[in-house]
């Protein structure tokens, strides 16, 4: 892990990915004495909708955002803002703007380490927000944003192809305790309506096993991984 009291942003595309991609994770850097803050990009439901058949999304909008509010208090990290981009049309919206709100909350906070979505994943709202993330976080005087990290989602990062993008191939391992993981599981069940049965990727088992293999990789029990996108340091 890194030093105590490094403030941490996760730039997430919707809520539940910020726990699916980095729960345990979060979990040890808040234990660890970090500040961690999340934003999250789309608001996640507006894409069910029936072609032809208007329907008010706000009472599902902010049903899920309760959800991210419980997982947040659960592991500890504070949510920054819901910036509500309708659900998989990212690509539609003007990434200018996008891009300029990532920019402002990354000044607000000054956070030294930012974990977000990997670029490939098959989910296109997740390719925004590493895009946008990537563009607010360009070296400049005065960034405070030393290591940037992407990681994976499962039912989106595992199902994409290295024929559309680079596969995710982590380099940078989280070892995590069962204790740790078992907050990540216990926060991942505040989104009870995202979950699914296995041998869907949303379920406990898949989180369990996929954790098991990170772990193994890298001779631990348990872990999460990352990609590298940004690492600086001061010395060797």
């Amino acid at each position: 892990m890194v030093s105590k009291r490094t403030r941490v942003l996760v730039v997430a595309a919707h809520p539940d990915d910020e726990v699916l991609g980095c729960g345990a994770t979060l979990a040890m850097h808040v234990q660890a004495g970090d500040e961690v803050f999340v934003l999250f990009l789309s608001e996640g439901v507006s894409s069910r909708s029936t072609p032809g058949i208007e329907h008010d999304w706000l009472p599902e909008i902010e049903a899920r955002e309760a959800m991210a509010h419980e997982a947040a208090r659960l592991l500890g990290y504070q949510l920054v803002k819901f910036l509500r981009y309708p659900n998989l049309r990212m690509r539609n919206m003007e990434m200018l703007d996008i891009v300029k709100q990532v920019d402002s909350v990354v000044r607000d906070i000054g956070p030294s380490v930012i974990y977000t979505h990997h670029p490939g994943d098959l989910n296109s709202d997740h390719g925004v927000a590493f895009e946008a993330t990537l563009t607010a976080c360009r070296p400049r005087p005065g960034l405070t944003v030393n290591s940037i990290y992407t990681f994976e989602v499962p039912s989106s990062t595992e199902w994409s192809s290295p024929l559309l993008s680079r596969e995710f191939q982590p380099q940078y391992f989280v070892s995590t305790t069962p204790a740790f993981f078992d907050k990540k599981i216990s926060a991942i069940k505040c989104y009870d309506h995202e979950m699914r049965c296995f041998p869907h990727p949303r379920s406990e088992i898949y989180l369990r096993a996929l954790a098991n293999i990170r772990g193994s990789s890298v001779g631990t029990e348990l872990a999460e991984g990352f990609m590298v996108v940004r690492e600086v340091r001061s010395r060797p």
